[in-house]
């Protein structure tokens, strides 16, 4: 059985994420060009959709639609039981240490977050409208800068995208870390300050110095990397993202995501 307080986290962090999603929503119709002069469908401020162009990737629904993510869903939610049967047991039998716990959340989690998006998705076909996935495949992203801008989270890459890199392009580096600073100072407000509201822990910072290494391996990805073989710049992706992830790992997400301990 779960802990009753971390029920509280979790619904910390959906009310916070509901709130950040309509702010968000408000900047990236302040930033389109072309607002006024295009209809938004209304169904574009009940999505779960933080920018207008992730929006304009849905479509109206066609018959099968249906068919295919249920299809999609059931190798998901069996992969996603699966690990979590390994892991709870794992977790608690040999109590592990955090820093350990961390690493072999990543794989739960991973799946949960592809769960959850598929869900989303079948949820939202009542609508008549099919949401792009919430992740495009990043297993096979062949770099970091690949990782981060087309297959990790799309729905957040495309705000990012719209509403800080773009009024910054004609200075691209700072924008990038730009981009990986909003995107730190973001998970700490969804992630870190409910841990620090319901039991004054506080791990500021940790979100920022994990999305800040993930700008600065992005740099040497684009500048030091680019010549060299596919094998090197796979290798340093996965590097890059999995080893300093105990940052972004730490309690609040683990108590948020249930990860923590039974």
């Amino acid at each position: 059985m779960l802990k009753n307080s971390d029920w509280k986290f979790s619904f910390d962090f959906l009310a916070l994420g509901i709130l950040s999603i309509a702010f968000m929503k408000w900047m990236s119709l302040r930033r389109d060009p072309e607002r006024g002069k295009k209809q938004i469908p209304f169904f574009y401020f009940l999505s779960p959709i933080y920018a207008l162009p992730t929006w304009e990737k849905s479509r109206k629904k066609v018959p099968g639609d249906l068919k295919k993510l249920s299809t999609r869903l059931v190798p998901i939610l069996f992969t996603t039981v699966l690990l979590l049967s390994i892991y709870y047991p794992l977790i608690t039998k040999f109590k592990i240490p955090l820093l350990l716990k961390s690493y072999l959340a990543i794989f739960p989690l991973y799946s949960l977050t592809e769960l959850v998006g598929v869900i989303i998705q079948i949820l939202f076909l009542s609508t008549g409208w099919l949401l792009p996935p919430t992740h495009q495949s990043p297993l096979r992203s062949q770099n970091l800068s690949d990782f981060w801008g087309r297959h990790w989270n799309p729905w957040m890459a495309n705000w990012l995208k719209q509403v800080i890199y773009v009024p910054l392009r004609n200075k691209p580096w700072t924008g990038v870390f730009t981009v990986f600073l909003i995107s730190g100072v973001w998970h700490e407000f969804l992630i870190n300050l409910p841990l620090y509201y319901e039991q004054g822990t506080s791990l500021f910072g940790t979100m920022i110095l994990y999305f800040l290494i993930q700008g600065v391996g992005v740099w040497i990805d684009k500048f030091y990397l680019q010549k060299k073989s596919r094998q090197w710049r796979f290798a340093f992706l996965w590097a890059i993202v999995i080893l300093p992830v105990p940052l972004f790992m730490n309690e609040a997400t683990l108590r948020i995501f249930h990860l923590y301990q039974l």
